[in-house]
């Protein structure tokens, strides 16, 4: 009898648990904040910035993980990985604090660039693992989009 009602208790919770999750939404991608250069030598550099989202599901979500390349101009300048976790809030915006090595001539090319035209195409692409409530994915990363430089 105690059988039967444990497993009766846990078929309703997970028919519970399993009909609340809904396909969570992409985060929409607002602005990059706090760019700045940090390590500077002549072969290899560190670039750090914020990247700012807004979460648009109605519930909280970790990311655990990113593993992604950075392109500007078309052009690769380098990788980075998030060391920590961040957690999200529901629909609200959020920073990933980005650190990148960047490869110094490369970067300040594109630096000349900007100068001149005030506007780059920024391509990252790579994979994020994020989720809740113990369950994460992998997701695949493939933005591409031109950012306003500012000085």
């Amino acid at each position: 009898m105690i059988l039967k009602n444990i497993l009766l208790i846990t078929s309703l919770s997970c028919a519970i648990a399993f009909s609340s999750c809904k396909k969570m939404q992409d985060p929409e991608y607002r602005d990059i904040k706090n760019f700045r250069l940090t390590k500077l030598n002549a072969d290899e550099s560190t670039a750090k910035m914020d990247v700012v989202y807004y979460n648009p599901n109605n519930m909280n979500f970790q990311i655990r993980s990113t593993d992604l390349d950075i392109y500007i101009n078309n052009n690769y300048v380098g990788h980075t990985n998030l060391d920590s976790v961040i957690r999200v809030p529901k629909q609200t915006e959020f920073t990933i604090p980005v650190s990148a090595r960047v490869n110094t001539q490369t970067f300040f090319s594109n630096a000349l660039s900007a100068l001149l035209i005030k506007e780059v195409n920024i391509r990252i692409t790579g994979s994020i693992k994020a989720g809740a409530s113990g369950l994460y994915k992998s997701f695949k990363v493939n933005y591409e989009g031109k950012q306003a430089i500012k000085f």
